[in-house]
């Protein structure tokens, strides 16, 4: 009662339960506004997880679960998600560190492929599903059109599981975020996932750091992302690809125009790698965030990198979509690199592309000769004459 009149006075959008008893009796009360729930380092399983399960089953008002370290297992995992095809409320389930190996995974899997789950951000890390699990959630990915992140990073997928996951990826158009860090994946698993990335993929974030992929998986990535134009933040973090490896995403860099954030940390890399992202920062205008830590450079390598950088920064990368608006115009938006729309315009055909840079400087505040434009299949628009039509830009 004591701790039941507690919770009542408190009422927490976010709350942190001390016991699985607490937690429970959050699930419970109706009238509470606690939106986010924790619960880490305590038994869910047997006859527990069935009452957390019944509870979450009703919730209406939780859009946050969190439980991390509880030792849930297969057992507590099927209870669980049978409550999450119920449960209409909860947006994001963490599930961390919970063993429930890859018959857990099923269940949740199941979970996602109900059409009742409203679940848009997924997080299994550190569950040992195995290439099955995988299997199992690529079953569910396929099916389900709402997950929009997803975390299976620690799970010992091994290339057979990134196989699973990346023909999933195929058929999604939701997914955003995908982090697949610490699975083993090697040369092999990365390239499952790099040729995703050269055909019509939706994410924009991917995290593959110590993944042992080597110079070759680099050089899977870096083919994948010279024609790729959608993501925009990539973690390839102690993945042991040398100089070699680098020349390869630096020979990417000069042709993406897309990507703004990357991770190259502890890769073993020389002042001969970081020479050659530096010239390759010359000619991209795009990559803003770098992290080139715990690499074998000098300090004046260092500083070189992020005086490139900073000239970036100071840079708007926009992309120009645009459509016939009648015989004589067009009708274009300019969308940032994040996918926000700036600006909507209509044009005619015959007017000026220098008018059209002018306008866009204008509105976003920005000096013309920071701005850039590129097309939807990442070509940058470039006009060396200063007098082509929108025509001329647009249709050529």
């Amino acid at each position: 009662l004591a701790v039941a009149v507690a919770i009542d006075f408190l009422a927490p959008e976010m709350h942190y339960a001390e016991t699985v008893d607490e937690a429970i009796l959050i699930l419970e009360r109706e009238g509470l506004m606690t939106s986010e729930l924790h619960l880490k380092g305590h038994e869910i399983k047997c006859d527990t997880a069935q009452r957390f399960a019944a509870a979450l089953k009703c919730n209406r008002c939780i859009k946050l679960l969190h439980l991390e370290l509880n030792g849930m297992g297969q057992q507590g995992a099927e209870f669980i998600a049978g409550a999450l095809q119920d449960n209409a409320s909860l947006t994001s389930f963490i599930c961390r560190y919970n063993g429930i190996r890859h018959h857990g995974a099923r269940f949740v899997a199941a979970a996602l492929a109900s059409n009742r789950s409203p679940i848009t951000s997924l997080d299994l890390s550190g569950n040992a599903i195995g290439p099955v699990g995988a299997e199992h959630i690529a079953g569910a990915l396929r099916l389900d059109r709402s997950l929009t992140a997803l975390n299976l990073s620690m799970n010992n997928l091994g290339s057979s599981g990134a196989n699973s996951i990346a023909t999933a990826l195929r058929s999604s158009r939701k997914l955003q975020f995908l982090d697949l860090s610490m699975n083993s994946l090697r040369q092999e698993g990365v390239a499952y996932i790099a040729d995703v990335l050269l055909g019509d993929c939706s994410l924009t974030r991917l995290d593959c750091n110590d993944n042992e992929i080597g110079q070759l998986g680099a050089q899977c990535i870096a083919d994948a992302l010279s024609t790729n134009m959608v993501l925009t933040t990539l973690n390839l973090r102690y993945n042991t690809m040398g100089d070699a490896g680098v020349q390869h995403l630096a020979d990417m860099l000069q042709a993406n125009s897309t990507l703004t954030s990357l991770d190259l940390s502890m890769n073993f890399v020389t002042t001969r790698g970081a020479d050659v992202i530096t010239s390759a920062l010359g000619c991209n205008d795009s990559l803003t965030d770098l992290n080139f830590s715990r690499n074998n450079i000098t300090e004046a390598h260092s500083g070189r990198l992020e005086a490139a950088l900073e000239k970036n920064r100071k840079v708007q990368v926009l992309t120009i979509w645009y459509s016939p608006a009648g015989s004589d115009s067009f009708s274009i938006t300019c969308v940032s690199i994040g996918g926000m729309k700036l600006l909507a315009l209509e044009m005619s055909r015959l007017e000026e592309f220098a008018s059209l840079r002018s306008q866009i400087a204008l509105h976003i505040s920005v000096e013309e000769q920071h701005l850039r434009l590129v097309l939807p299949d990442g070509r940058l628009m470039s006009d060396p004459s200063g007098s082509a039509s929108l025509a001329d830009m647009l249709q050529a």
